[in-house]
């Protein structure tokens, strides 16, 4: 494991939090125009979206603790 393994964590981190913003915000404007169940479905969407979107800094802190801890870890287990 190697410090140049972060970048497509990080990119993957990067898209997935776009796409989830793009979507939450669809849902919100589509749930606007909607009424009964169907903006209650829609409401539910834009709320799980943005839960899960307020994951990924804990999501990116962790990937990037695990790359540092198998850095060392490769360091010291190849050391002479």
């Amino acid at each position: 494991m190697e410090l140049r393994d972060l970048l497509p964590a990080a990119l993957v981190i990067v898209v997935a939090g776009i796409g989830i913003s793009v979507g939450a915000d669809i849902t919100g404007d589509i749930s606007a125009d909607q009424t009964g169940t169907a903006q209650a479905v829609s409401q539910n969407a834009t709320e799980g979206l943005a839960e899960l979107g307020s994951w990924f800094d804990t999501l990116g802190l962790v990937i990037a603790a695990a790359v540092v801890l198998g850095v060392l870890m490769t360091a010291f287990y190849f050391r002479r």
